[in-house]
């Protein structure tokens, strides 16, 4: 694994928010002005995720606090805006004015803020009124299809000088999205129906797209103080298929405690990273020193985190941990469950 202060990714990638801002951008503007709105979209839609500078090399939750924060709030939005506009004008206000700038600039970040809460971390959408975070869990944070509907789009459009494409291409990628809410849908329904045809009265379920498609569907479901992690694959024709996966307890406020060994400061920094992992941590069985994020895995009926925090035995701060490697046995059993083997 590898010790890190950076944030997890946990993004849509910043490829994919570029050309759907450019392409909103170039889209929605005058043929007179597109590619240059096509230029000022995608600077925009890039604008949110400059939280990653909030950091601080001695508390490494403090970026994680910090990341689709209020940089990724719908009202601070007009704000964030603003500031693209003014920079970008300065560098356009011979060809563009102002308000076509700004107009542009807050097309391009809101699709940013929104992209990100289709995923599946969660994003202060409605800061500062409430610090709950929204995530609607329709589309992974990479996406091939996705991305694929708006780079092609994007750029047949700028060849061909017609924004129709973009056109296209941005109600293809929302149809792909209303795609992937109806599979959460059909995901949620399989797990439940398993849920009652057992007869178990479980607290929450909780359904994610796993990596780079809407096939293959993580499911948690909580009961008490234990979680479950099973795999669903969904055919878009024809019967689902579940894969069964790890089943453990979650780790409480006492085992917090436990693993801070008296320190109170990681007694905080625990329940801080409880809060930002939505009260889903784990142990690691082989490392109990390691409180581990339960939303993700790089199997999707896995309960191996990929993230999560170990006690160092430095009394100053915990260390960030991500663990991202995925081995040959575990790519393959990935693609198995995600071709439907």
């Amino acid at each position: 694994y590898q010790v890190s202060t950076r944030t997890t990714t946990t993004d849509m990638d910043i490829v994919t928010h570029g050309l759907l801002g450019a392409a909103l951008g170039y889209a929605l503007s005058g043929p007179d002005v597109a590619r240059r709105a096509c230029i000022v979209g995608g600077v925009a839609a890039l604008a949110p995720d400059l939280d990653v500078l909030i950091r601080n090399n001695q508390d490494p939750l403090v970026a994680l606090e910090y990341h689709r924060h209020f940089s990724h709030s719908l009202f601070f939005a007009p704000a964030g805006a603003t500031i693209v506009a003014v920079v970008m004008w300065l560098l356009m206000r011979r060809q563009l004015r102002f308000i076509q700038v700004w107009v542009t600039a807050f097309i391009g970040y809101m699709s940013a803020i929104l992209l990100d809460a289709c995923t599946s971390y969660g994003t202060h959408l409605l800061w500062p009124f409430t610090q709950a975070r929204t995530s609607w869990n329709i589309i992974s944070i990479v996406d091939p299809i996705f991305t694929g509907f708006l780079l092609f789009a994007l750029l047949l459009g700028i060849f061909r000088s017609s924004r129709g494409f973009a056109q296209l291409g941005i109600y293809a990628c929302a149809c792909y999205l209303c795609v992937g809410y109806l599979q959460h849908q059909r995901a949620e329904a399989v797990i439940q129906s398993s849920v009652d045809s057992r007869r178990l009265n479980v607290d929450e379920i909780i359904v994610k797209p796993s990596f780079a498609n809407i096939l293959l569907w993580r499911t948690l479901t909580i009961k008490d103080n234990a979680i479950t992690a099973n795999a669903v694959r969904l055919n878009f024709f024809g019967e689902p298929k579940t894969y069964p996966g790890d089943s453990t307890t979650l780790v409480t406020d006492e085992d917090i405690q436990k693993w801070a060994n008296g320190s109170y400061k990681k007694v905080i920094d625990g329940r801080r990273f409880s809060k930002l992992s939505g009260s889903l941590l784990l142990h690691d069985s082989n490392n109990q020193k390691f409180l581990g994020d339960a939303r993700f895995a790089l199997l999707p009926n896995s309960l191996t985190p990929l993230w999560g925090i170990e006690n160092v035995g430095n009394e100053q701060s915990v260390a960030y941990v991500t663990r991202r490697d995925m081995t040959e046995q575990t790519r393959a059993e990935f693609l198995d469950m995600l071709l439907g083997r």
